[in-house]
């Protein structure tokens, strides 16, 4: 039977942190499990973890964070967690509860609370178990200048003490609010200060992502010294960070750790119109994140007890969409082939757009399209929203994953280029890579671009989407002019995938200049988006053919 005993375990700085320890059947010390949980009480998934981690020998430290469910202090996120982490670890090093050997384990933030100390750990922390977080901040927030609005508007909402019954309405409301620095004052009634830091600093080498805890973290994955099981999902917005931080660790650390990628989103669920995925691995659990319990007392069997572990250790082991098998691969990017595929303008039927060719230089030509800042392409099946995944925001925000695409020609403002058909399977895996030639008649402006696949069938599924601003163009630190009616080249690098196109299936690309509410509405001015308030209508044009070189690339897996 498990005893649960309560704690106020003093920080360095003398706040207090509610801290429960569960203790399993029989006589210790025991192998421990540490969870650092910002979310309280009112999530109890990290209750039945301990338990299920309990049931199996190991004692579980679940502690909230400063600031919450009844720990002292001032929960200001991310800000307090390298030191209250330490001292939390060094307080569980020293009981006599402990045998000496300690894992780490969490998703999210849960996860941030591990990274976030990886470089200074006591040294009977053994492991971590950390589950979709990487640590750059910044490329979480933005992408060429653009804010994944979703992400990080309904985690501040869902963050904030309101009424949980309103925050489907809330959330709603806050996506529109323009000048949206009014936010959270117009909608709350008070100033969120890491909310406002955030939005209305979009350059990368401003003093507010250079100074603090932001670059402090950046240097924390090359000292790590222990094995990790890294679990991060293709659905997941961190995934990205995460694979940047597992190639930053020392050679030995990555040797002696795993990581694998799920089809998964943040929470750890399937999304998507192809879910479940066969033989994902998956038990389909209620809550969702409650999976990592399984692979983590697998990995914990083996680190903190010495038993067997019948998985691969060392390199990346990655689900194949649209297959359902697994890469072992040795390491990220994996060895490819890079196959192009050139945009020609062509009328069709029903949608303007063109094809996608094999033969680069075919003659030259354009193809235009307005965009409304104020009647914006909605994201359908996107790469990095999340408020989806809570239950009080169901019919306001779009899945994540592979969702069933509109036919071509559904919208104006989008223009399609669609490919031969494939006459063979083909593996995709890595970073499939976009590059245009386009003007505007705005002088800041965005594009948008999605690589669909299109069945023998009929049906299509999106692989992955990306934007650009024209003023963080080609991954710009800082904000750069643009003339109008000029043509410049842009490039978006697609988020990394591996999916198996099938035989007889098509590549679709879409280009436009929304994805809403994955990112944020470009108003087609210029200045701090947080900061406007009108709009103006844009006229885009893409080039192609002849001296212009737009195409996709898509990198073929080969042995």
């Amino acid at each position: 039977m498990i005893n649960i005993k309560e704690y106020m375990v003093p920080m360095r700085d003398g706040a207090k942190l509610y801290t429960r320890v569960f203790f399993p059947a029989g006589e210790g010390p025991w192998p421990t499990v540490v969870i650092r949980d910002p979310y309280g009480k009112a999530n109890p998934a990290m209750a039945t973890a301990a338990e299920e981690f309990s049931d199996h020998g190991y004692a579980v430290v679940l502690q909230h964070v400063r600031g919450t469910a009844g720990s002292e202090g001032e929960w200001v996120p991310h800000k307090n967690e390298r030191q209250d982490g330490v001292d939390a670890l060094h307080w569980v090093a020293a009981q006599p509860w402990m045998d000496g050997n300690i894992g780490t384990f969490g998703i999210s933030y849960r996860g941030y609370v591990q990274l976030a100390i990886a470089d200074q750990l006591p040294a009977e922390v053994k492991t971590m178990v950390i589950g979709n977080f990487g640590l750059d901040r910044y490329k979480q927030m933005y992408q060429d200048g653009m804010f994944r609005i979703d992400l990080i508007t309904s985690w501040a909402v869902r963050n904030c003490g309101i009424n949980p019954e309103a925050m489907g309405e809330l959330y709603k409301k806050a996506l529109g609010v323009r000048p949206h620095i009014n936010m959270d004052k117009e909608l709350y009634g008070v100033e969120l200060p890491w909310y406002r830091e955030i939005i209305s600093n979009v350059n990368r080498t401003g003093e507010f992502w250079n100074e603090g805890i932001w670059p402090e973290l950046l240097t924390v994955p090359p000292k790590v010294d222990i094995p990790l099981l890294l679990l991060g999902g293709w659905f997941d917005y961190y995934l990205p960070m995460m694979i940047e931080n597992y190639q930053q660790l020392p050679e030995k650390t990555r040797a002696s750790s795993r990581f694998q990628i799920l089809p998964v989103a943040h929470n750890f669920s399937m999304p998507g119109d192809l879910a479940p995925f066969p033989n994902s691995g998956l038990t389909g659990r209620v809550p969702e994140e409650l999976e990592l319990v399984n692979f983590a007392l697998e990995w914990f069997d083996y680190q903190l007890k010495g038993q067997p572990y019948n998985r691969v250790v060392g390199g990346l082991d990655a689900y194949v969409i649209g297959d359902g098998e697994w890469e072992q691969l040795e390491a990220w990017p994996p060895k490819t082939g890079a196959k192009r595929l050139y945009l020609s303008v062509e009328t069709r039927a029903g949608y303007k757009g063109g094809v996608l060719s094999a033969q680069a230089g075919e003659p030259a030509g354009a193809v235009s399209y307005t965009y409304d800042p104020d009647d914006p392409f909605s994201a359908k099946g996107a790469d990095t929203v999340f408020a989806y995944l809570q239950p009080l925001y169901a019919g306001y925000s779009p899945m994540a994953g592979p969702v069933q695409q509109d036919q071509p020609g559904s919208r104006a403002d989008v223009l399609t280029f669609l490919s031969e058909p494939f006459p063979a399977e083909t593996l995709i895996a890595g970073n499939i890579k976009v590059r245009l030639d386009v003007a505007s008649d705005a002088e800041d402006t965005a594009f948008t671009a999605k690589i669909i696949e299109v069945r023998a069938d009929g049906t299509s599924y999106n692989i992955r989407n990306s934007i650009t601003s024209l003023a963080y163009r080609n991954g710009a630190l800082t904000s750069q002019s643009y003339q109008t009616g000029t043509v410049v080249n842009i490039g978006l690098e697609l988020r990394p995938i591996t999916w198996k196109i099938q035989a007889h299936s098509r590549l679709r690309l879409d280009i436009s200049s929304a994805n809403f509410p994955e990112y944020n509405i470009h108003s087609n001015t210029t200045g701090l988006w947080a900061e406007q308030s009108q709009t103006k209508i844009a006229h885009q044009t893409i080039y192609c053919g002849g001296a212009h070189e737009s195409y996709i690339e898509i990198p073929v897996r080969r042995d």
